[in-house]
């Protein structure tokens, strides 16, 4: 999919790290054509210690396959010539909301 992009002329992508529930066509996707996201989540291990004691901690994805899925996709994309920025949604948490009334 990286080569593909770089294919059309694309200097720069933007790419989640951080993003909300969602249920999303995937098109061209080799294994599935639809995603569903159920909840708030980061792409990308967070750090335990940075996160210890806090009563709001981010939640780790569960619907693709690795570790890392924010990783492995922004190197792909630098391997073919792309900078990458990243996209962030903080402030969209439906879960972390319903499960901390006192905070939302």
């Amino acid at each position: 999919a990286a080569g593909r992009i770089a294919d059309l002329g694309v200097r720069q992508v933007t790419l989640a790290s951080a993003y909300h529930s969602t249920r999303a066509l995937t098109p061209r996707h080799p294994a599935h054509r639809i995603v569903t996201a159920g909840h708030a989540a980061v792409l990308y291990p967070p750090d335990p210690d940075r996160w210890a004691g806090r009563a709001l901690a981010p939640y780790r994805q569960s619907w693709t396959p690795g570790d890392d899925p924010y990783g492995e996709a922004a190197e792909a994309l630098a391997a073919a010539g792309l900078e990458v920025h990243s996209w962030v949604v903080l402030a969209h948490s439906s879960r972390l909301g319903a499960e901390h009334p006192d905070t939302s």
